[in-house]
C-alpha cells in the first residue's frame, strides 16, 4: 500500500529537482539578450552591408569594362564569288575564272573589347555620390535601431518589474484587509462593532481579489512581452535583479546641441543628400556621352582580309565615340525635374523632423525633472497614509472612531502605494526616453551593474 504513495513522493522529488533555475536579469543583460536576438537590428546589419556593396558597384562603374565574346556559326553553301577575264591568248583555250576566297561553311569569331567611359554628364560620379550617402544614411539607421530597441528592451523590463511590484501591492493590500476583516468579526461577536462594517470589508475584500487576479494576469503579458523580446521560451522565469535606486548618468550639457547628430537626423540628412545627387545624375543624360573603345579580334574567317580564307586571324580597331540622344532631352528632362522636386522634398521632411526633435527633447526634460519631484512625493505620501492607517485602527480597537475608517485609509494606502511604485518606474524609464531624445542611449548602457 506504501508503493504507490513512495512512488508519487519521488516522482515529485525528481520534478522539482528537474525544474529550471529562474534566469537572473539586470538591465544591462537584457539589454545583450535583445541585442543578439533583434530581428530588426539584424535586417539593419543586412541595410548597411547591401549599401557597401551598392557604394563598391557605383565605383565599378567607373572602371573600364572588359568583355569577352565567342561565336560558332553555321553558313549555308553559297559559291564563291569568280572573276573570268573578259579575253583570251590566241590559239589558247579561255582561261579559268578566278575565284574569290574559299567556300566557307563554318565561322569563328572571338573578340575582347575595352570601354571606357570619358564623359557621362556626371551621371557615374553623381551616382557613386548618391550611393555614399544612402551607405551613411543605412549606418546612421542602424544606430536608431540600437537606440530604439534599447528603449523598448527597457520599457519591457520595467514594464515587468512594474507588473510585479503592483502584485506585491495587492497582496499587502490582501494581508491587511484579512487582518482587519478578522479583527471585526471578533469586536462584532463582543458587539464592539456592527455587522456593517465586517459587510463593507468584506466587500472591500472582495474587490482586491479581483484586482489580484488582474494584477497576475498583467504580470503574466509583462512577462511574456520581455521573453519575446530577448528571443527566450515562454516557460522561462525571469528573475529581475536591477536596482530601482541606481540610475543611469543624467543627460547633461545643451540637450538641443546634442540632439542635433540624432541618428535619424543623420540618416534623414544623408537620404536628401542621396536624392540631390540622384536628381544631378538624372540630368547627365541631357548632355553627350564621349566613350573609349578598343577591341582585338581572332576570326576565321577574318572580314578585314582579302580574299577570305578559311583560317584565324587577328585584328584590332580603336574608337572614340561621341553619342547623344537629342530626341530623348524633354524625358530626360522631367525625369530631373522629379528627382529635385524629390529632394527638395526630402529637405522639408529634414527641417520638420529637426522641429519635432527640439519639441521632443524638452518635453522629455520636462518629464525627467518633473519625474524626480514626483518620486520624491510619493514617498512622503506613503509615509504619511501608513501613519494614518495607524491611527485609524488603533482608534477602530478601541472604539473611538468608526471602522470604516480604517478602510478608507487602507484604500489610499494602496493607492499612493502603486503610485509610488508608478513614480519609480517613471523615473526610471523618463532618464531612458531623455537619452534616446537626445541620442545618446546605448545598448551597453553605463550606469548599470
Amino acid at each position: 500500500m506504501r508503493a504507490p504513495g513512495l512512488l508519487w513522493l519521488v516522482m515529485t522529488v525528481s520534478t522539482a529537482g528537474l525544474a529550471a533555475e529562474p534566469v537572473r536579469l539586470d538591465v544591462a543583460q537584457a539589454l545583450a539578450r535583445a541585442a543578439a536576438h533583434s530581428p530588426s537590428l539584424a535586417m539593419r546589419r543586412a541595410a548597411v552591408e547591401a549599401a557597401d556593396h551598392r557604394v563598391s558597384a557605383s565605383t565599378a562603374r567607373l572602371l573600364p569594362r572588359l568583355s569577352l565574346n565567342v561565336r560558332y556559326t553555321r553558313l549555308s553553301y553559297v559559291q564563291p564569288g569568280e572573276i573570268t577575264l573578259p579575253f583570251s591568248l590566241p590559239n589558247q583555250p579561255p582561261p579559268d575564272p578566278i575565284r574569290l576566297g574559299e567556300v566557307i561553311r563554318d565561322q569563328f569569331a572571338s573578340n575582347v573589347v575595352l570601354e571606357q567611359p570619358l564623359f557621362t554628364g556626371l551621371t557615374l560620379l553623381n551616382t557613386r555620390e548618391a550611393a555614399r550617402h544612402g551607405q551613411e544614411a543605412s549606418t546612421a539607421q542602424l544606430q536608431q535601431e540600437q537606440q530604439d530597441l534599447a528603449l523598448r528592451t527597457e520599457e519591457a523590463y520595467f514594464g515587468l518589474y512594474r507588473a510585479r511590484q503592483l502584485l506585491e501591492v495587492t497582496e499587502q493590500s490582501m494581508k491587511a484587509l484579512t487582518a482587519h476583516l478578522e479583527r471585526l468579526e471578533r469586536l462584532a461577536r463582543e458587539g464592539a462593532t456592527t455587522p456593517l462594517d465586517v459587510s463593507r470589508t468584506r466587500t472591500r475584500l472582495a474587490g482586491t481579489r479581483v484586482q489580484q487576479l488582474q494584477a497576475r494576469a498583467a504580470e503574466a503579458v509583462a512577462q511574456q512581452a520581455l521573453l519575446t523580446l530577448l528571443g527566450l521560451d515562454a516557460d522561462v522565469v525571469l528573475e529581475l535583479t536591477q536596482d530601482l535606486e541606481r540610475l543611469p548618468p543624467p543627460a547633461e550639457g545643451d540637450l538641443q546641441a546634442q540632439a542635433s547628430t540624432r541618428p535619424d537626423l543623420q540618416a534623414a540628412r544623408a537620404l536628401a543628400a542621396s536624392r540631390e545627387a540622384q536628381a544631378r545624375a538624372a540630368g547627365g543624360g541631357l548632355w553627350p556621352q564621349v566613350a573609349l573603345r578598343a577591341a582585338a579580334q581572332f576570326d576565321s574567317p577574318n572580314q578585314r582580309y582579302f580574299p577570305l580564307r578559311n583560317e584565324f586571324n587577328p585584328s584590332w580597331d580603336a574608337s572614340v565615340i561621341l553619342s547623344w540622344t537629342a530626341w530623348d532631352w524633354l524625358a530626360t528632362w522631367h525625369t530631373q525635374r522629379a528627382a529635385q522636386l524629390d529632394a527638395l522634398g526630402a529637405r522639408h521632411a529634414v527641417a520638420q523632423l529637426e522641429d519635432g526633435v527640439r519639441t521632443e527633447v524638452e518635453r522629455r526634460r520636462l518629464e525627467a525633472s518633473t519625474a524626480v519631484e514626483r518620486r520624491q512625493a510619493s514617498r512622503e505620501a506613503v509615509d504619511v497614509a501608513e501613519q494614518s492607517l495607524q491611527r485609524a485602527q488603533r482608534l477602530c480597537d478601541a472604539g473611538q472612531a468608526a471602522c470604516i475608517g480604517v478602510l478608507d485609509a487602507e484604500a489610499e494606502l494602496t493607492r499612493l502605494r502603486a503610485e509610488w511604485v508608478q513614480s519609480r518606474i517613471d523615473l526610471r524609464l523618463a532618464a531612458s526616453q531623455l537619452r534616446r531624445a537626445v541620442g545618446t542611449l546605448s545598448l551597453t548602457p553605463e550606469g548599470t551593474p
